[in-house]
């Protein structure tokens, strides 16, 4: 009996000696042969794929809805003080698809107009797209002076 023990542990050492450890095996299956990725350029960074047709029509909309309702904006005491015309918007587009960074230039900054039309680019909600970085924008928007026979906005 012990005889066949022996003979039972010698095989099985010998078939372990012979097959790779499972955390061996994984480790090299995950890693990249060298012969065929010395032969290759290394990869790019993945470039943004960011659904531009998409990506315009939410812009557009903003600055459309900034253009017609941002005028009417008032400040603490009721006022509509402006400034109107255009603005300079700059924002960044996440990859998750929410706006970053959103800010507008000078006069407009920190104005109740300008607020508004922050306020509108940053409720924008484009598609996750997949890459490497944020794409930044840049739009140019218009904001009409309400006319005087339209009532304060609250």
């Amino acid at each position: 009996m012990n005889g066949i023990r022996l003979a039972l542990l010698g095989l099985l050492a010998s078939a372990c000696a012979a097959t790779p450890a499972p955390a061996a095996r994984i480790a090299t299956a995950a890693e990249p042969t060298t012969a065929t990725s010395a032969s290759e350029p290394p990869a790019e960074p993945v470039k943004s794929r960011l659904d531009e047709e998409y990506t315009a029509s939410q812009l557009m909309r903003a600055a459309a809805s900034s253009r017609t309702q941002c005028g009417a904006a008032t400040n603490d005491a009721g006022q509509r003080k402006g400034p109107w015309g255009k603005a300079k918007v700059t924002l960044k587009i996440g990859r998750n698809g929410r706006p970053l960074d959103v800010d507008i230039a000078a006069p407009h900054a920190g104005t109740p107009t300008g607020n508004c039309v922050t306020h509108t680019f940053e409720a924008l909600v484009f598609l996750p797209y997949p890459g490497d970085h944020d794409e930044p924008r840049e739009v140019e928007v218009t904001i009409d002076e309400p006319t005087a026979s339209a009532p304060p906005s609250e």
